[in-house]
């Protein structure tokens, strides 16, 4: 069986606040990455400027 590896990115709210996410999940197999039921705010960079 092969290894993969799974983060959780948010979880627990359907619009984002200011301690909760909407519901992500990121899937590593063999070093390709896959976003998984995520919202639209999950897919932009969030990065402090």
């Amino acid at each position: 069986m092969e290894k993969f590896e799974v983060n959780i990115l948010g979880c627990g709210s359907a619009v984002p606040t200011a301690r909760h996410m909407t519901t992500a999940q990121l899937v590593n197999v063999h070093e390709k990455v896959f976003l998984v039921d995520c919202s639209e705010r999950t897919q932009l960079p969030t990065h402090n400027e």
